[in-house]
């Protein structure tokens, strides 16, 4: 259907079609309406005289929404055909409006949760994180000795750990209870080229026991649950201290574990460390006096044991101090 008109007459769009950009506007020549717009209705006029608009009349159906913001006139093609037909064509269809509704609904949920984009999650501080974690001096723990003959007489001592300091910062307004850590067991092994040995046993209480087997150098199990009881106050950093050793150490030989931890809240993500190795200060004394001795001093097995903790500093973030010592010994 192609619209023509003679003046005075006036552009009389029927309900079910969108107004015009403005009263005044009238179709350029050629001008034909989308076709998605539906007929008129029956006996409708699309050309009026060009006399005051009669009173208003109820609408038949919704009319679709025309939002056109003009900056400058519209360009003329050769010849003094107008681009602005197919311009208010496009822009008054009703797929156009319902999708710059929906881009805005979108814009405007982004602006709430993700106040800055997409780095916002990222800038949104974790209630409970890890401010500092470092290794402590060797300290003295509790522990028992026993025969590998007999595990039901034991004797009292004390032996040396190097504890794990963790310093927690709690960005919350309340406490975070600390009840379980989680460790996983990277890699456990026996770091030793003294021939020498016994049949004592030590067994100390280490915050976190690695179920290795000295004897038959093996792990039972490479993950570890261990209960705590641990309160970071709000609005504060509090330090956790740590200690990590075998259940069980024989013949003085130093016993290498590599370890990642997991701390677990009463509520809330957990807390996971960057995975650290280390080992005992006083089987490393020992293990570094017997290199001095006869059968200390071979060759190859201190190249293989440099080895072996070369691949523990490689595969983790963190060693102790006695750990870097004994590889030193041993390539030294």
């Amino acid at each position: 259907m192609v619209a023509t008109y003679t003046q005075p007459m006036r552009y009389n769009p029927p309900p079910n079609w969108p107004p015009p950009p403005d009263p005044g506007w009238q179709p350029p020549p050629g001008w034909q309406p989308d076709p998605r717009w539906g007929p008129p209705p029956r006996g409708w006029r699309l050309w009026v005289d060009d006399v005051p608009a009669p009173a208003p009349r109820p609408p038949l159906g919704p009319r679709p929404q025309l939002r056109v913001q003009q900056t400058r006139p519209a360009p003329r093609a050769a010849g003094g055909s107008s681009f602005l037909g197919t311009t208010v064509q496009a822009l008054m269809h009703p797929i156009w409006i319902t999708v710059a509704t929906l881009v805005t609904v979108a814009a405007v949920l982004l602006t709430v949760f993700w106040p800055n984009g997409s780095q916002g999650s990222a800038q949104i501080a974790r209630t409970l994180e890890v401010e500092k974690l470092s290794f402590d001096d060797p300290s003295s723990i509790d522990a028992v000795t026993f025969m590998t003959s007999d595990k039901t007489s034991t004797s009292p001592m004390t032996t040396q750990a190097t504890p794990v300091d963790i310093t927690l910062r709690n960005n919350g307004d309340t406490p975070i209870k600390i009840v379980r850590i989680e460790t996983t067991v990277l890699e456990a092994k026996t770091v030793s080229c003294n021939r020498q040995g016994g049949g004592m046993v030590v067994s100390a209480f280490y915050s976190v026991k690695i179920p290795y087997n000295p004897w038959t150098m093996e792990l039972s199990s490479d993950t570890v649950s261990s209960d705590v009881d641990f309160t970071v106050k709000p609005k504060s950093g509090d330090r956790m201290v740590v200690t990590i050793g075998p259940e069980e150490s024989g013949n003085g030989k130093a016993i290498v574990v590599a370890v990642s931890l997991k701390l677990i809240p009463e509520s809330g993500d957990p807390v996971v460390l960057e995975p650290l190795a280390l080992t005992q200060p006083e089987a490393v004394d020992q293990e570094i006096r017997s290199l001095g001795r006869t059968g200390g001093n071979d060759p190859s097995c201190k190249r293989e044991q440099t080895g072996i903790l070369d691949g523990f500093v490689k595969s983790t973030q963190m060693q102790s101090p006695d750990l870097l010592r004994l590889r030193n010994a041993f390539d030294g």
